[in-house]
């Protein structure tokens, strides 16, 4: 066997840990039975590719880099955002390098090439739900008198009515 088909195989095993990895979030809040991040990352990549077509983008592109999005915890273990503040997140660029060194120049690249481009366009996403002038937003509320106030992670504000 070659050293590339070596290595792809060690990588396939190393994303079916996926499959028997639980979410840890489901944990926290009492599910008994929380579905994997390969179930998790199942759906993310169908929702992305049929939201992807509604806007006139490239599904399978877009189905593409939400298959990767989770790809890293593998190594990191599914990590509850009740971490935040304790622990650093871990760089999914550099896990994502470490993963993919051994694999043929194509496949290695076009994964990392994946997790850079969804890496890059999440801190600065906001997705409004609804229509495009919703008021409702994907980020957490605060309220301030009588309005309530969402505050957007890429740094927008919108208001909305009590």
């Amino acid at each position: 066997m070659s050293d590339e088909a070596t290595a792809l195989a060690a990588f396939g095993y190393e994303l079916g840990i996926l499959k028997r990895m639980r979410r840890s979030g489901w944990w926290h809040a009492g599910v008994r039975d929380p579905e994997s991040v390969a179930e998790h990352t199942m759906r993310v990549a169908q929702l992305a590719g049929l939201i992807a077509a509604e806007e006139n983008a490239d599904p399978a592109h877009a189905a593409y880099l939400a298959i990767w999005h989770d790809s890293q915890e593998t190594r990191t273990g599914d990590l509850p955002h009740t971490i935040k503040g304790f622990v650093d997140k871990p760089d999914a660029r550099k896990i994502t390098a470490v993963q993919t060194a051994a694999l043929p120049q194509l496949a290695g690249e076009s994964v990392r090439t994946a997790v850079d481009e969804y890496e890059s366009a999440r801190p600065r996403r906001h997705v409004a739900r609804g229509t495009p002038t919703s008021s409702k937003c994907c980020c957490r509320r605060s309220n301030t008198g009588t309005s309530v106030s969402n505050e957007c992670r890429a740094g927008s504000t919108r208001r909305s009515r009590a």
